[in-house]
Formats: C-alpha cells, sequence, structure tokens
C-alpha cells in the first residue's frame, strides 16, 4: 500500500516538473509570439495577430508564370473580396501584407484602391525575392479596426524609379514627386483600376514638371514602360516627350517616345539641338503590332552606353533599327522642359495621343528581360499569376500553434508514460 502511494506521489511529481519545465515555458512562448511586437525602425517584425488583426489569408504566387529570379519586384495584387468588404476598415488602412505566419516581416505595399462597397482591392506589394522554380507564399491581414495606415509606398518602390504614375490619380508613387499637372484628361476604366482618358480633339495631356532624371546629363540607361489602348493608330500617337523642335533654337530636344503614323514604335534620343540636325540615335520597331481598341503593355529599355535599345510588347521583345545622325549622345540630355505625357510641343504644331494610358513608369536602370516579363504576367492577368486562399482566423491560427507543439512533444510524452507504465 505504500509501494502504491510512493509510485503515485513520483508520478504526480514528474507531471508537475514536466508542465513546469517543458509545457508552461512553451505556452508562454507561444503567447509571447501572439503579444510582442518589435517596434523597430529598420525591422518591422511582429505578429498581426497579436496586435489586433483578426483574419489573414495565404497568397502564393506561382513560379511558373515568373520568368527568372527576381529582387524587390512589385506585385500586383488585385482582388474582390467579401471579406475585405465586410471586416476591413472603409479605406482599406488595416490591410497589410507578411512575408510568414506568426511573427514575420512586413511587406511594402501601396493600395492605388480600395472600394469598400464590393471589397474591390488593387494593391502593389514589395516581393524582396521572387523564384522562377519555387512558389512564393505571402499573408494578407485584414480586420483591425483601430490601425493607422499601415501603407508604405515609397518601399514598395526601389531607388531606381525616376517616377511611377498609376494613373488613378496624377501622384508620383515614389518619393521623387514627381507628380503630374492634368490639362483635361479624364478618368477612365484602366488594365489595373482606373487610367486616364486622352481625348485629341480636346488637346488633354499631362506635365510632370521638368524631371530631375533620368535626363541629367549622366545617366545612360533607362526603362520606360505603360498600358496603352489608343483610339486610332493610322495616325502618330505621342506617348511621352521632353522634347520641342523649338525650330533653331538650341537646347530643346532631349528624348521622345511615340508611334508614328506607320503604326510602328520609336524612341528618340537627342543632343539637345535642334538645327543642324544631328547627334540622335532613333529605334523604331520593326513591325506594326500596336492595335486601336485594346489594352497592350509597352516597354522600351534604352542603353545609350552600347548604343542599344529594347522593344517590348506584351512582354515580347521585338526587332528593331538603330539609326544614327552625327554623334549619339551618350546619356540622357538635360534640358529645361517638362516631362510630358501624350504631347510633344513644337512651334509649328504640336502631337498629341488620343486613348487611355495607365501605369506609366520610369527607371533609370535597364530593366531585365525577366522583369518585363514577369511584370506582364502579373499585370495582365492577376488570377493566373498568384491565388489568394480561404480566410484564417485569429483563434485557428493559435489552436494550430498549439496542435504543432504538442505533436512536436510526443516523443518526450511517448518516454514519460513508458516510464510510468513501467513503475505501475
Amino acid at each position: 500500500m505504500r509501494d502504491r502511494v510512493l509510485r503515485k506521489g513520483l508520478v504526480f511529481g514528474i507531471i508537475v516538473l514536466f508542465i513546469g519545465a517543458v509545457v508552461t515555458p512553451n505556452i508562454s512562448g507561444i503567447s509571447n509570439q501572439l503579444k510582442n511586437k518589435n517596434l523597430s525602425a529598420t525591422t518591422i517584425t511582429f505578429n498581426p495577430f497579436a496586435e489586433g488583426w483578426k483574419y489573414r489569408k495565404e497568397i502564393t504566387i506561382d513560379h511558373a508564370q515568373v520568368t527568372g529570379n527576381l529582387v524587390n519586384f512589385p506585385v500586383l495584387v488585385s482582388t474582390i473580396d467579401s471579406d475585405l468588404r465586410d471586416k476591413a476598415q472603409l479605406d482599406g488602412d488595416d490591410i497589410l501584407f507578411m512575408d510568414g505566419k506568426g511573427e514575420a516581416n512586413q511587406l511594402f505595399h501601396e493600395i492605388e484602391s480600395f472600394d469598400s462597397s464590393n471589397g474591390e482591392l488593387v494593391a502593389w506589394v514589395n516581393i524582396p525575392a521572387l523564384s522562377s522554380s519555387i512558389d512564393i507564399e505571402f499573408y494578407m491581414y485584414y480586420g483591425n479596426l483601430d490601425c493607422s495606415s499601415q501603407e508604405f509606398p515609397e518601399g514598395v518602390w526601389d531607388s531606381s524609379y525616376c517616377g511611377v504614375w498609376h494613373l488613378d490619380d496624377f501622384l508620383d508613387s515614389t518619393n521623387n514627386g514627381n507628380d503630374g499637372n492634368n490639362h483635361g484628361t479624364d478618368d477612365c476604366s484602366g488594365k489595373i483600376g482606373s487610367a486616364k482618358d486622352f481625348v485629341r480633339a480636346n488637346q488633354d495631356y499631362m506635365s510632370f514638371g521638368d524631371m530631375s532624371e533620368p535626363a541629367d546629363n549622366s545617366i545612360t540607361r533607362a526603362t520606360f514602360e505603360m498600358w496603352i489602348n489608343p483610339d486610332d493608330v493610322e495616325i502618330s500617337n505621342y506617348l511621352l516627350a521632353k522634347f520641342n523642335s523649338g525650330d533653331y533654337e538650341p537646347d530643346r530636344l532631349s528624348y521622345k517616345w511615340n508611334i508614328d503614323s506607320k503604326n510602328k514604335m520609336n524612341f528618340d534620343v537627342n543632343s539637345g539641338t535642334w538645327y543642324p540636325w544631328g547627334d540622335s540615335i532613333n529605334f523604331e520597331a520593326d513591325e506594326s503590332f500596336i492595335l486601336a481598341g485594346s489594352w497592350q503593355y509597352i516597354s522600351v529599355v534604352i542603353d545609350l552606353s552600347e548604343k542599344n535599345a529594347d522593344i517590348y510588347y506584351n512582354g515580347e521583345e521585338k526587332d528593331n533599327t538603330i539609326t544614327i545622325m552625327g554623334t549619339p549622345p551618350a546619356y540622357f540630355y538635360d534640358i529645361y522642359l517638362p516631362e510630358q505625357l501624350g504631347r510633344m510641343a513644337a512651334e509649328s504644331s504640336v502631337g498629341r495621343f488620343g486613348g487611355a494610358m495607365d501605369e506609366v513608369r520610369i527607371s533609370k536602370v535597364c530593366r531585365s528581360v525577366e522583369w518585363i516579363s514577369t511584370q506582364f504576367n502579373n499585370q495582365n492577368d492577376v488570377l493566373n499569376f498568384l491565388t489568394i486562399g480561404p480566410e484564417e482566423t485569429k483563434q485557428k491560427a493559435y489552436n494550430n500553434v498549439l496542435f504543432l507543439w504538442f505533436l512536436e512533444q510526443l516523443p518526450v510524452l511517448q518516454k514519460i508514460f513508458t516510464f510510468l507504465t513501467i513503475l505501475n
């Protein structure tokens, strides 16, 4: 009888020691994981469920849509989600993105638009590394009615961007401050959210002012890109210009991007003067591929140090012919003129654009073919590029953490039960 009491006391003591030494610290650790937030200005690491967020969804990027390994890539997340409609703040300020579950790193994001009436979200998320061989997963959290805005647009766009204009408004999303001035354009339905409609007859255009880059007398490489939906391709369409023929005046020509009357994409880079004509390089697409009445993604990647340009149409490279007059410019020439969207000014006439534009970007680097093609895949068909999983709640996530922890402890528990069996 006495031996049985001693064995029971020993069993009870072992259980108490196990709970005190193993279970309690781990549960405490889990609890801390749900409560503590790293408020460092340089490393934003925390668990949103511990800070008042109630819901999350896993987002998976299909590696088959990524054509090369890329870093700091701005991914478009576009969805209509009734859960966001019902549970997010009216302005979407509580929507945030993390690179993992639990304690994880917050990802920089920008909300281009959020419609609380139907849960339609258009957001850009900077993904630190994209892989062409492994799917990338990240997480969207929402459902915190007390938090302030979680956006940080300047962190989405790397320092190589001179300007990013979504054209739902006239603002530059980078920290360069190259906001646009509107001259008549109106809102219209875009390829990505809202866009701007340029009516040729109304002489509509936008001006970004005299941007400091890329035309700064030193930058030799640049990438220009946009979505366009032209009304007519049988007449010239001027897309972007820091250019004014100025008759015989000097320092009037830097660069211009247009679609000529042969429906061929052109990009000219000049060394400032009009007369005598010279010191210029022209890149002209060999094919006529621009269509009227449909959205298409066009981009030009220029390397003046190599006297070369790559022209892309819907993410695919197209052949082009290079024409040089005089000494080709070694860099993008700085002139005191604004960058203008949808207009190329001249003393005798003005070239314009008719149609809609969306998502205009200028970079001071040569974006790779993998970058360009992955951007097209993402922006052209978001639903094929990524999938958004079902909603997970805070309590479910917490239960999963406890369950996984107990699974990890099974070998220890098995040894204890074996020992207790021997005692009995």
